[in-house]
């Protein structure tokens, strides 16, 4: 194709399509673009994909080596020729229908070896003196589904499961999952590549035929040459070890010590549970929670000893937590529980460990957390979340330069995350510095248009900023069924804009449907507090302390400052960290 469009940097992997027309040309008889005029069979050489051949091996061969962009095909003819050498072994040993052995299996058997014979020695000869340069920073990018079938679209979480392998290795930088996530499948991995500031990028497209899964992986540098490639067919019950061997299979051609780990199970079915949790989980909404829980416990009943199931059921339910999906107390409890069981299962999980040291943080535990923390650093120094989390700890003790720090370091592991970007931003919030929340917040509004919490959280820091019309037309950007909390969020962005009326209407509706089911009584009493029913805020607030709700910035948050001055509210802080003491395990 790079011929036919007259472009001047035609590299090897030009001879990579070639081999691709002979192949096909041997195994179906026919050239696979072939016209009636050369401008036909060059239109069709641009557009147009040959009918699949009758082996889904050989014919996945034949489309990487066709492939119209070259970042996409083989990096080398030794690639090829390996995979080859498999799919006739795979085919040798296939039974084949009677009418078709004779004309079919051995011919191509016959001549597909002797092809192989031929390229096998070029390719030899052209790379025995060459090795793969060492890289010190990756990123996985989401892998293709090729097949188009929605319910195969929870293999993609192989890759994060590959970038979560990759990330213990002390000398590599890896980018977030997180981050890469926002790259669709047909993104141009040079550009990704110099996007997130990377030495290499791994791409992956994964095919499936009935039982069979079919994926082509290729490391790629910022300028499109290909580091390594390797093609992989498995049937859908060796799906768990897949990851496993993509990983070690890299890092033995980079030349990077991989830290050994048990493996996460030998159940396929509890692993493809599980990869459907994680792409339920993705979605960070109410519906999705639950069924990503329900995944998990799924993956769970399959194989009882699965500790990375049960990490990520710990990590869902925290998120319901937070979220204030449900009440604090339920979602901690359970968190805990869960979490516990993974490290039992198996103590090098860094996501065990991250979820009590998110349990210490809410207890107010410092030492715990830090305990925690340092652990999950020392088995994956590439965890994102960790840095972040310290960054925003260590604003709240105005250690100014030390927080600028970790959250560059949170940024270069994770530069496209909507959610750490956020979370930075409402932390200088809650210190008081809004001047400096607003330009990370527009940000984020730009960046990421479809983040559900940019516009609202821009909102609530507008009004501390007496920016009340910026507030209010931020406010209305925001999606309504985005998150549950929104409602309360538009009536503190009404009352302190002075709409006191709409305000109170939106609090007394909150207090209607808390009734029947869990409303945070946190947003509910920041409503009250800035429409100044300071005896309404302190009765929902006492109701939180009681109920054991998600409050860990009780004590500073700018929301209630309305009420800081009335003596009820120290007691109530008070209250609130010695009943954490009393509860903490």
């Amino acid at each position: 194709p790079e011929q036919v469009r007259g472009q001047l940097d035609i590299d090897h992997r030009a001879d990579v399509f070639a081999f691709g027309c002979m192949l096909y040309e041997v195994v179906a008889r026919r050239n696979p673009f072939e016209d009636s005029s050369p401008i036909e069979t060059m239109h069709r050489i641009l557009n147009f994909d040959p009918p699949p051949l009758p082996d889904a091996y050989i014919d996945s061969i034949v489309r990487r080596c066709l492939e119209k962009k070259p970042q996409n095909r083989y990096a080398s003819m030794r690639d090829v020729a390996r995979d080859v050498r498999t799919a006739i072994t795979t085919t040798a040993m296939k039974p084949v229908p009677l009418p078709f052995r004779r004309r079919f299996s051995r011919r191509l058997i016959a001549i597909v070896a002797a092809a192989v014979a031929v390229t096998a020695g070029g390719a030899y000869f052209a790379t025995r003196h060459t090795s793969t340069p060492a890289i010190d920073s990756i990123a996985v990018l989401p892998f293709a589904n090729m097949t188009g079938k929605a319910e195969s679209d929870f293999l993609e979480r192989i890759a994060e499961d590959a970038a979560r392998d990759l990330g213990r290795i002390p000398t590599l930088r890896v980018i977030a999952s997180s981050s890469t996530m926002r790259y669709g499948h047909d993104a141009d991995p040079r550009k990704a590549a110099r996007e997130l500031n990377v030495d290499a990028v791994l791409i992956g497209k994964l095919r499936t035929t009935s039982q069979t899964l079919l994926l082509d992986a290729q490391l790629v540098r910022p300028d499109g040459t290909a580091l390594w490639s390797n093609h992989y067919v498995r049937s859908l019950a060796g799906v768990p070890g897949l990851e496993d061997e993509l990983v070690a299979d890299l890092c033995d051609e980079l030349g990077l010590k991989l830290p050994s780990r048990r493996p996460a199970t030998r159940s396929p079915e509890a692993y493809q549970a599980y990869l459907r949790g994680r792409h339920e989980l993705q979605q960070q909404t109410a519906p999705a929670f639950k069924k990503a829980i329900e995944h998990f416990n799924h993956a769970i009943a399959l194989d009882p000893e699965f500790a990375l199931a049960y990490a990520w059921l710990a990590n869902t339910h925290g998120r319901q937590a937070v979220f204030r999906v449900v009440p604090a107390r339920v979602g901690i409890r359970q968190q805990r529980a869960e979490a516990l069981k993974a490290l039992s299962l198996d103590d090098s999980l860094p996501d065990g460990h991250w979820n009590l040291a998110l349990i210490a943080s809410f207890n107010g535990d410092d030492a715990e957390y830090a305990r925690h923390e340092a652990r999950v650093l020392a088995l994956d120094p590439n965890f994102a979340p960790a840095y972040i989390e310290r960054a925003n700890r260590l604003l709240i003790q105005k250690r100014f330069d030390e927080a600028n720090a970790a959250f560059a370091k949170a940024l270069e592991l994770d530069p496209m995350s909507p959610v750490l970007q956020s979370s930075y931003a409402m932390h200088l919030h809650l210190i008081r510095r809004h001047e400096q929340a607003v330009p990370l917040l527009l940000n984020l509004t730009e960046q990421f248009p479809d983040y559900a919490n940019a516009w609202p959280f821009l909102a609530i820091v507008y009004t501390h900023l007496g920016r009340h019309d910026d507030a209010l037309a931020a406010i209305a950007q925001a999606t309504p069924e985005s998150n549950p909390n929104l409602p309360l969020w538009t009536g503190l962005v009404l009352a302190r804009a002075g709409r006191t009326d709409e305000a109170r209407a939106i609090a007394d509706q909150a207090d209607e449907r808390a009734k029947i089911r869990f409303v945070a009584t946190y947003y509910r009493a920041q409503v009250r507090a800035a429409l100044g029913e300071r005896d309404a805020a302190f009765s929902l607030l006492e109701q939180g302390v009681r109920d054991d709700e998600w409050m860990p910035w009780l004590w500073y948050d700018p929301r209630f400052d309305p009420l800081r001055s009335d003596p009820r509210f120290a007691a109530l802080v008070e209250t609130q960290r010695q009943r954490k003491r009393v509860l903490k395990p």
